[in-house]
């Protein structure tokens, strides 16, 4: 479990250029950003409870972000990072498979 959040914030950390320290800290329109990438993605493979103890949050904020995260996807930069982070993680999946 700590493998694949490990591997899914690192590669938002670096895609968005936000460091893993400030990502559920400030509230800054670009490290929200982040932070809606990391949880949206995460909810792919965890339950909104899981992915609030790993990442420190409530469960409310979890199920907000899956919730409201097609609106921020009208947004050309934060669509193009989602992106970004789909196609590498995509990758890495596949790597991990193999392994």
């Amino acid at each position: 479990m700590d493998k694949w959040y490990n591997q899914i914030l690192s590669l938002v950390c670096r895609i968005t250029k936000v460091s893993p320290n400030e990502i559920f800290k400030s509230n800054k329109e670009e490290i929200v950003d982040a932070r809606y990438i990391l949880i949206y993605k995460l909810s792919e493979y965890f339950t909104d409870i899981e992915m609030a103890k790993m990442c420190g949050v409530s469960r409310e904020l979890t199920n907000k972000v899956r919730r409201c995260f097609e609106p921020k996807l009208r947004k050309f930069s934060f669509r193009c990072k989602y992106r970004e982070v789909c196609n590498e993680f995509e990758e890495i999946e596949s790597a991990m498979k193999l392994v």
